[in-house]
């Protein structure tokens, strides 16, 4: 009996253990896992984003915020989830317009892209994970590549569920960037404008050198207000000058003196000895300050206007030393300051009068109209300039512009200009220049034929050249520093020249000059496409380097499929920019709070700064 009972209690006990193992498989393996058979799923509860249609769970995020901290560096948290939730949306972007195309991933193939040791993510594959995958004997490693889940706290079966819709965006991706065609013509458009190359040399005139430089009286600033009354009134606003207290400042400057060699570093300064005499005469009623000023100042921009330093807020640190703004707040008017040492001078100061009250158009138009005319009249200056500085780099003389202004280099880097020799032989332009007219033929390529050469543009219509006016303008100080000769390049047609904006000053560099000559014409160059005024610029070409067509022919079809690349990349952002903004513009984009809700140090709620498609290049 007691045997039958062991044999009895035996079999129960295997029936026990072996329903145990079905139910641990079943939990494990069954539909429900998501998984399939490779483990357990590890499923998220909380919906960490929504977009559009399809969220992503808190497993997702988990495994998006590690791969994305592995790879973008980020300062904290925060940032950090910043950053995974754009890439999520990318993700969630093209997964879903996979799907409206009818695509899927099967689960063999995730399974394959695993054994590869790929992992996807925010739309291609990411190599730097490989090692985590594949062992030394470059095989798969199931245990290596579930222990590093485990590390990140999720299931196989979570990270392929997530892996498949990565799958898809990544799918979706290559798509969209490989449907943009490129034509063996567009590429070789595109390489001549890189692989030819310019160097040459320049000098700019800046209206901003010239217009401080210019000695401006009294009667200059009365006389262009009165020329122009209408455009100085429109820069006044009586809600600037309400309410003011202010100072009209006269100044005398004399330079220190150069300490010999045999002296002491503190020996007096024969400047601040003179300055202390007229300071004497000015108090002593012997002087006007105004008259000292116009004799001595070291500047001849003040000379020119008796030291006139303009009306300052009373109070406001306006003047460009400490010293001197301490010196003026102690001064009645009338008074003549101590002789004080700032910076590379010795200062005398007067306050000439004072005003207070609202300030009408009459009292301020002769401030708002210098400012105005030193603009305009700078401007003018500066054109002249260098309508001078091409005459006589263009005149019989034939000098060039280093025998013309100061460099602003003491070698030569790329070359010589004017009678300099070259290393590489001059090309003809021909075939880059804009077409010729109708029945006079079109230029081509060294060695191409008709069907080989990109098509050029029509050329817009060249602007007149510059002309002076008749204006009168003052003189300009004769210590102006002389503006110098640079030298840039060598540089390609692919981006802005390095003197600014300016698609006439393009065209003449690399379709009409051959090296060392000057250009005909002044140009008018900006900073910014938008800047209100511009430099005018005198160029000189050192050299051209044609690019090389035989060299295109080698490798046409990796030059096609480069340009093919990089206009499907464009596309790409741009349909992902477009995409994200429209969803997000209708309310369809939701991040978890807690994910965009920075705290201040005792727990309380910061405005939220995120926004989604921050990082994508979203239409205006």
């Amino acid at each position: 009996m007691l045997e039958n009972m062991r044999k009895s209690g035996a079999s129960l006990f295997v029936w026990v253990i072996f329903g145990i193992l079905i139910a641990v498989f079943v939990i494990n393996f069954g539909p429900q896992s998501g998984g399939g058979q490779q483990g357990c799923s590890g499923g998220g509860k909380q919906t960490m984003v929504t977009v559009g249609s399809s969220s992503v769970d808190d497993t997702g995020f988990r495994l998006a915020a590690n791969v994305a901290g592995a790879l973008i560096p980020a300062d904290d948290d925060y940032q950090r989830y910043e950053v995974t939730l754009e890439l999520l949306i990318r993700r969630e972007l093209l997964a879903q317009e996979a799907e409206r195309r009818g695509l899927r991933v099967p689960e063999s193939y995730v399974d394959h892209v695993i054994s590869q040791g790929e992992l996807h993510f925010a739309g291609e594959p990411r190599g730097q994970f490989r090692q985590v995958f594949i062992n030394e004997d470059d095989v798969f490693d199931y245990k290596r590549f579930k222990r590093f889940l485990q590390g990140w706290g999720l299931s196989v079966g979570a990270y392929k569920r997530n892996q498949s819709r990565e799958i898809m965006a990544t799918t979706m991706a290559r798509i969209l960037t490989g449907s943009v065609p490129v034509s063996r013509e567009e590429a070789f458009g595109q390489f001549v404008n890189a692989r030819t190359t310019v160097t040459f040399e320049a000098v700019r005139f800046d209206p901003r050198r010239y217009g401080d430089a210019l000695l401006l009286t009294d009667a200059d600033i009365d006389r262009y207000v009165a020329a122009h009354e209408a455009e100085v009134k429109a820069t006044y606003s009586d809600a600037l000058y309400k309410g003011k207290k202010q100072v009209h400042v006269r100044r005398i400057k004399l330079a220190k003196t150069a300490t010999a060699a045999d002296k002491p570093a503190d020996a007096a300064d024969p400047a601040k000895a003179k300055l202390e005499a007229l300071r004497a005469d000015i108090t002593g009623g012997k002087k006007a300050f105004a008259d000292a000023a116009k004799a001595s100042d070291a500047d001849e921009r003040w000379r020119v206007r008796g030291g006139d330093w303009g009306w300052h807020d009373e109070g406001l640190p306006t003047l460009p030393e400490p010293a001197l703004n301490d010196a003026l707040k102690k001064l009645a008017k009338g008074d003549v300051s101590e002789v004080i040492e700032a910076g590379d001078g010795f200062y005398l100061l007067t306050v000439d009068d004072r005003r207070e009250g609202d300030l009408t158009f009459d009292q301020v138009k002769r401030e708002l109209g210098e400012k105005l005319a030193r603009d305009a009249w700078g401007k003018e200056a500066a054109k002249r300039a260098a309508l001078n500085a091409l005459e006589q780099a263009r005149s019989g003389a034939g000098k060039n512009l280093r025998e013309l202004f100061p460099s602003t280099t003491s070698g030569e880097k790329t070359g010589r200009a004017g009678g300099q020799a070259w290393e590489s032989e001059d090309v003809p332009v021909a075939w880059m220049q804009d077409p010729p007219a109708a029945g006079t033929g079109a230029g081509t390529a060294p060695g191409a034929d008709a069907g080989t050469a990109p098509a050029p543009a029509a050329a817009p219509a060249k602007p007149e050249p510059l002309k002076a006016s008749d204006e009168q303008l003052p003189p300009l100080a004769k210590n102006m520093d002389a503006p110098a000769v640079e030298s840039f390049g060598p540089i390609s047609r692919s981006g802005r020249t390095p003197l600014g904006e300016s698609l006439e000053l393009s065209r003449a560099l690399f379709d009409e000059l051959t090296s060392g000559m000057i250009a005909p014409r002044v140009f008018e160059v900006r900073e910014t496409k938008t800047a209100p005024s511009p430099k005018y610029v005198v160029v000189q070409m050192l050299n051209k380097q044609l690019a090389d067509k035989d060299e295109f022919d080698k490798q046409a079809d990796l030059y096609v499929a480069s340009l093919s690349r990089q206009r499907g990349e464009e596309l790409l952002e741009t349909w992902l920019g477009e995409r994200c903004a429209a969803l997000a513009a209708q309310g369809k984009i939701k991040p978890h709070r807690d994910l965009v809700t920075r705290r201040d140090a005792k727990g309380n709620p910061l405005p939220v700064s995120y926004a989604p498609c921050m990082s994508m290049a979203v239409p205006q």
